[in-house]
Parts: structure tokens; C-alpha cells; sequence
């Protein structure tokens, strides 16, 4: 029955029978890729394909393909139902498919189903909520053409409207179906439909096939750098020191201080107080949310803006997430540099959007700010200059930013696009990871290419760093960079977590920390001590930084020390118990990456500070080798050659403690992780730093051991 439709429409409908009407009605003329597109999804439907998804880029012309798969299924003697997910959007298509196929097409939404329920409107276009409300009749709809359909992509929505239409043929189209939205596909959608079959087109493809020629893009960054209050209250946010809020609240207070600007902060800030989610700000806080000076976001705009003839490149669209942002660009646009300008966000309504959008298309506005609402659907070939004041990390959203500047059917053939960029925080990152999945869904952006990795928020993290050990001269405490706090005395911590008396530590440690005897309540027990690391932005950073290697970290000798002995006196109490001359324990494992974060010392990954780090731990063997033999026990330490794993990305150090005191043989065989080392150079210098920092670890132990005291 399918092979038969589509055939119908193969032998009824001719592609150039169409591209007559479309320019006699429209005067446009097909391109060559737009009809070899066509062509393909034909050729699928032919071969049995009930499920057809076509990704192109915005601008590029997909919507008269659309229409010419309402014109096959109007020449096949099917009604066709399209869907668009905004009532805006509905309204704009309808002209263009109005216009084509004339009166035969019909408009539903808000819930009114007139034209659904007209069977004279052999097309219509109706919202998905609409195309549900009114399912008693849709099933009258034999092809369902769904535009923008990366929405239909892991919703119920789309899939109920399937389920209650029941198409024999479904054809989506969009700009981008990022590999995470596929994998998801349309939740509910009758399995009769069969296997969708993605069709892809970017810009590089659509060139090879024809007739493809978008308007070049020259893309710029410009960073929105921090001045000095701006920074202080980032740093404070991002290290999580000075603030009486949970990390939940910090992370999003820096985020928005860094994507959005002050504005944007200070109304977030006010919202968490007004929740009770976050006591009264520093100081520097409200300061900040005082002044009336434009925020490092509208600076960088109109530092940005100064480069520009900007009466050869209106109109000029910018892009925000935040209102608040979105009005403040506005404002200094218009104060600052002359601009006609207007704001375009959902608090819009409907109508006012579409005069908004037409006064910037004649002249009568020279610049429009728009928050997400403006991102799907906005026409404005006419735009010579789009700035992104924030990046919309999602590859999507990203895509569909840049296809409101690059429209085919422009008059310009260069276009400008600016970035404005917080350096050294989380906004880099969120270009990275839209660059990456852009890339990795085949989008060819290379004009795009910029040195992230040295603007992002880990050269922060990694200048923190530098700082504190510049001032300090040694290895800083990891707990004191990500939470502002000195390291806590791992056995108090544990005694602490466990809620048991110092007295029973030895005993704890053993537990906790020998593998043959780790219970789910010492597994918990640690589960709870990793939580004295809170989830600041920083401490995601410097993980990365440790990750790329450009931080390097050892565990503070003391505190390993500490665990050491307390298992070496738990192996003594353990021998005198039971009457025996010797004790060992093979099984005393340190692996838990979380915890072992809360004993490491963080420094940068240079010569100098590596050569300081060795000395200071070559200096502290020397030390408590020295003073431990004073006290007359025997004792050997033996730190073994380490074990790299390559698939956990670890390095392990075994060691052998052995001391013989009043009869007794005591031997402990630990060994220690250390996490996030890739690459043969990193293995090398952790190899040899590993070994020095364990070597420290177990003599300080037997010194403790011996003399009696840390």
C-alpha cells in the first residue's frame, strides 16, 4: 500500500512542474540541491521509507522543499498535515505555502480546528497541541510534515499526535538532529512506521551538490573581560569562599555573572535570598549590585560595535538568554551609540513580534536584542552583523543563532558575526562543547576556530594555582583552592564521620581501608568523607587542569602518614591480641579518588615547581629517616616500582613497611592511587614524583611509629 502512495506521487508529480509554479507564483527559482533533495527523499520513499528526517541548514531554503512534499501529496489525493511548534511560525509558513499552493491551505491553532475539520483545506498547518486537541479528525491526514522537527526528539507530544493520526507517511525537517536527539527519536511513535532514515545536508555538502552559495561569515571575539570589583566577586563565587549559600546556588550565581553580566546576577541573587536558599550577600556583592555602570557584557558590546561601520551592517540582531541582559543592551545601544533599538522576548506578545521583526526589515529599526524566542524561525536576511553576547552551549541553539545571519536569500554576500566571551570562565567551555557537537554531527564551522583552551574556565583554576603557590612557596591544598578550608586531620575526620571516639581510630582505619574487610558501612563511611569537597565550579576546573596536565598533585605527606600509622598500631594491637610474634596486611588499599582529593596538594606543571616539590619531599625522607632511627627500631621501607593502568588512567605505588619492635614483626604492604594521568611523558614524571611522595608518606609513619607523636 506505501509503495503504491509513493509511486502515485513519483508518477504525478514533477519536480519541474513545481519549480514552474514556485517561480511563477513566488519568483523564486529552484536550486539545483534543492531539488536533488527532493529527489532523495523520494528515492527513499520509493524504496518502502515511511519515515523520512532531513537536516539542512537554516537558510538555506528547506522550506520550499516542504512545500513541495504538500504538493506531491496534494497531486497524490492526500491531505497533508503540517506541524509547527509556535503559533508565530505556523503564521509565517503559511504565507509561503499559501502563496505556492493558494487557498487549499489552512491555519489551526489556539485550539481551533476549522480548518482541520474543513475538508475543502487539503493542507494544514496547526501546532502540534492544536493537531492533538482535534484528533478526531486528523486521522483524515494521510502525510504528516513536521517542521523544526528536533522538537518532536524525545517529547510525548509529537508521538501522541502520531499515535492519534496515524500517517502512512512522515517527513521531518530541521537544521541540525544533534546524535543525542536521535537516540532518544519520538517517544511513542507507532513502530508500524518502520526505521526512520536521516538525510543530512551541511553547507560543505549542499556546495558539492549545486546552487549553494551562503554569505560568507567573518567571525570575531571580542572578551568580556571583568574589571577589578566584577572579578572579585567571580573568584569569590568560583572558589565557594565567602558565600553563605549551598554549591547548587554558587555554581548558578557564577554562571550567570559570567554569561549574562551583573544585571543578570544581581536579580538571581535576589531571587535565591527571597527562597531562603542563601544568606545575606558579602559585602562586594552588593556593591556591585549598586553602581550603575554598564556590565562587562554591554562593555564588551560596545567595544565591540566601535570596530564597525554600523550603517553598512544594519540591521543588526544580538543575541542573550537573560531579559534582564537583553534590556540592558538595549538600553546602552540606544544611550550609547545612537542605535534604534528594541527587545524581542517571550513577554512580546505574538502580534507585537511579527511588527517588530517587519520594522527591522524596513529600516525603520537599526538593531533588535533577543532572547531565546528570536533564536527558531526569524527571518531577517536583510541582517548584516549578529553578536552573541552568550553562547548557547547546546549545538542546536548554537545552529540556530548562526542561521539567522546566514540566509540564503540575503542580499549581502559577507556578513559579520561577534562573540563576546568572559575569558577564563565556564563561556569558552560552552563554545567548546558547541564547536564539538557541531563537529561531531559532520557541521563543517571552521571559520569558527579559536584557542579555547586558553581562555576557558580551567586557565583560571590554573592561575589560582600559580598564585597561591607563588605566595605560599609549596604544593597548595586542593580542599583550600576548591572550598576555601585547610585540609581536615584525616583520622579526626573519620572519627568525625563515623561518630566514634579517637579512641577507636586505629580499629576505623582498618575497616575502612583494608579491601578483605571494606563493608557496605565502611564504603559509606568514605562516601561520606569525599563530601567535604564541595561541587565548586573551581573544583571542576582544577580536575581538568589535572586531567590536561597542566596541574600536577601529590597526596600532603603528613595526612597519608597519619593513615599509616594508624594501621601499623592496629597490626600491633592485633599481634599482642592474639599471642602472635608476626602481623601483615597485603590488603590496605588508599583508592578512593574522592577522598584521596581531599589529601592531595596541588602546584603547575612547570620545571620549577616540580624540581621545589621534589626537594621539599626529598628533604622530609631525609628528616624522618634520620629522626625515627634515633629511636633505636628496626625498621625497612621499600617503595616498589609503580603499576599504570591504561584503561583507569591510574598509577599505583606498593610499598613495604616492615618494623620489628619487642618480638614483634609488623609489615604493612599499602598502596596508593593517584588518578587522571594520561600519556607516556605524564606517566614518566608521576612515576618518579608518586614514588618520592610515598617514600615521605612511610617514613614519616615509622617516625610517628617509633617516637610516638605527629
Amino acid at each position: 500500500m506505501l509503495f503504491t502512495l509513493a509511486q502515485r506521487g513519483a508518477e504525478a508529480v514533477s519536480i519541474e512542474d513545481y519549480a514552474h509554479l514556485v517561480e511563477e507564483r513566488l519568483g523564486l527559482r529552484l536550486r539545483p540541491y534543492q531539488v536533488s533533495v527532493a529527489r532523495d527523499v523520494l528515492a527513499e520513499l520509493d524504496g518502502g521509507a515511511r519515515v523520512v528526517f532531513v537536516s539542512m541548514p537554516t537558510g538555506s531554503g528547506k522550506t520550499l522543499i516542504e512545500v513541495f512534499f504538500g504538493y506531491w501529496g496534494l497531486k497524490s489525493g492526500h491531505r497533508v498535515l503540517v506541524l509547527e511548534p509556535t503559533r508565530v511560525l505556523c503564521e509565517q509558513m503559511l504565507k509561503v505555502w499559501r502563496g505556492v499552493l493558494g487557498d487549499v491551505v489552512g491555519l489551526s491553532y489556539e485550539g481551533i480546528c476549522d480548518d482541520i475539520e474543513n475538508p475543502s483545506k487539503r493542507v494544514v498547518i496547526a501546532t502540534p497541541q492544536t493537531a492533538l486537541k482535534c484528533a478526531d479528525t486528523t486521522c483524515s491526514f494521510e502525510i504528516l510534515i513536521v517542521d523544526e522537527v528536533h522538537h518532536a526528539f524525545g517529547t510525548v507530544l509529537y508521538g501522541d499526535v502520531l499515535a492519534r493520526t496515524k500517517p502512512r507517511v512522515l517527513l521531518g525537517f530541521t537544521a541540525l538532529v544533534p546524535s543525542y536527539r536521535r537516540a532518544a527519536g519520538i517517544v511513542g511513535m507507532p513502530s508500524d512506521l518502520g526505521t526512520p532514515v536521516f538525510l543530512d545536508y551541511d553547507f560543505k555538502r549542499l556546495t558539492e551538490i549545486g546552487g549553494f552559495s551562503p554569505p560568507l561569515a567573518i567571525a570575531d571575539f571580542y572578551d568580556a573581560t571583568f574589571d577589578e570589583l566584577e572579578n572579585k566577586v567571580y573568584d569569590m563565587l568560583f572558589r565557594g569562599v565567602g558565600v553563605n549559600a549551598p554549591a547548587r546556588v554558587l555554581r548558578h550565581l557564577e554562571l550567570t555573572l559570567a554569561r549574562y553580566g551583573a544585571r543578570a546576577f544581581c536579580e538571581s541573587m535576589h531571587a535565591a535570598i527571597d527562597r531562603g536558599s542563601m544568606g545575606l550577600p558579602p559585602l562586594e556583592f552588593e556593591e556591585l549590585c549598586h553602581r550603575q555602570t554598564p556590565s562587562h557584557k554591554a562593555r564588551a558590546l560596545l567595544r565591540a560595535l566601535a570596530k564597525y561601520d554600523l550603517k553598512a551592517v544594519v540591521p543588526i540582531l544580538v543575541y542573550t538568554t537573560r531579559k534582564q541582559t537583553a534590556h540592558e543592551l538595549a538600553e546602552v545601544m540606544q544611550s550609547m551609540l545612537g542605535l534604534r533599538t528594541e527587545v524581542l522576548t517571550g513577554d512580546v506578545p505574538r502580534r507585537e513580534r511579527a511588527r517588530l521583526v517587519g520594522r527591522l526589515r524596513a529600516g525603520d529599526l537599526d538593531a533588535l536584542v533577543c532572547t531565546r524566542v528570536g533564536e527558531e524561525g526569524l527571518d531577517i536576511p536583510e541582517a548584516g552583523l549578529l553578536v552573541m553576547s552568550d553562547v548557547a552551549k547546546s549545538e542546536l541553539r548554537f545552529y540556530q543563532r548562526l542561521g539567522r545571519l546566514l540566509r540564503l536569500a540575503s542580499p549581502r554576500r559577507l556578513k559579520y558575526l561577534v562573540l563576546t566571551l568572559t575569558p577564563r570562565t565556564v563561556e569558552y567551555d560552552d563554545l567548546r562543547e558547541a564547536v564539538w557537537g557541531l563537529q561531531a554531527a559532520g557541521v563543517d564551522i571552521s571559520y569558527l576556530i579559536v584557542n579555547i583552551d586558553e581562555l576557558g574556565a580551567r586557565k583560571r583554576a590554573e592561575d589560582v594555582v600559580k598564585a597561591l603557590v607563588s605566595s605560599s612557596g609549596e604544593a597548595v591544598p586542593y580542599t583550600l583552592l576548591v572550598g576555601g578550608t585547610l585540609p581536615l586531620d584525616p583520622l579526626e575526620a573519620i572519627a568525625r564521620a563515623a561518630r566514634k571516639p579517637r579512641s577507636d581510630i586505629e580499629w576505623l582505619v582498618h575497616l575502612a581501608f583494608s579491601i578483605n574487610t571494606r563493608s557496605g558501612e565502611y564504603r559509606r563511611l568514605l562516601r561520606s568523607l569525599e563530601k567535604a569537597i564541595p561541587s565548586t565550579r573551581v573544583a571542576k576546573e582544577l580536575d581538568s587542569a589535572i586531567a590536561a596536565g597542566s596541574v600536577l598533585y601529590i597526596y600532603d605527606p603528613r595526612s597519608l602518614a597519619k593513615l599509616l600509622v594508624a594501621e601499623l598500631r592496629a597490626l600491633r594491637r592485633a599481634c599482642k591480641t592474639s599471642g602472635s610474634v608476626s602481623c601483615k596486611n597485603s590488603m590496605f588499599r588508599l583508592d578512593r579518588k574522592g577522598f584521596l582529593r581531599t589529601l592531595a596538594r596541588v602546584f603547575p606543571n612547570s620545571p620549577e615547581s616540580l624540581a621545589e616539590v621534589k626537594e621539599w619531599l626529598q628533604e622530609m625522607v631525609v628528616k624522618a629517616e634520620r629522626e625515627a632511627r634515633e629511636s633505636g627500631v628496626p625498621f625497612t621501607i621499600t617503595v616498589h616500582p609503580p603499576k599504570y593502568n591504561p584503561v583507569g588512567l591510574c598509577l599505583c605505588v606498593r610499598s613495604t613497611i616492615e618494623v620489628n619492635e619487642e618480638g614483634l614483626r609488623i609489615v604493612l604492604e599499602p598502596q596508593v592511587y593517584y588518578y587522571d594521568i594520561a600519556g607516556p611523558e605524564r606517566v614518566k614524571v608521576f612515576s618518579e614524583l608518586a614514588r618520592l611522595n610515598i617514600l615521605a608518606a612511610a617514613s614519616l609513619a615509622v617516625r610517628f611509629y617509633t617516637i610516638g607523636d605527629y
